[in-house]
């Protein structure tokens, strides 16, 4: 998945024209979530396969994040993000 993940935000810089600020947010919240997802399935975030990333996977990450404290704001950017990379990766053919 860290391939998948370099590539998306090559994506997000050169296609969709993001800003520096915009890929490092997007690049933080997907490293939390594909690194909350590979210690779920204990497994290592490189070795994570794309059928790791269900609904359920995406649903114990957001309950994570909401008791580690996080607001209902940083909630939905991060949910955003991660939905944002899934489409991505639908339209790349990887799921």
């Amino acid at each position: 998945m860290t391939r998948h993940l370099t590539e998306f935000l090559r994506h997000l810089r050169l296609n969709r024209n993001a800003s520096a600020h915009t890929v490092r947010a997007y690049e933080s919240d997907l490293t939390q979530f594909l690194q909350h997802v590979a210690t779920e399935a204990g497994v290592t975030r490189g070795a994570l396969v794309p059928a790791a990333l269900s609904r359920g996977a995406i649903r114990s990450f957001l309950a994570a994040v909401h008791a580690a404290g996080g607001s209902r704001a940083t909630a939905a950017r991060k949910l955003a993000a991660v939905r944002t990379f899934l489409r991505y990766l639908r339209r790349e053919t990887v799921i």
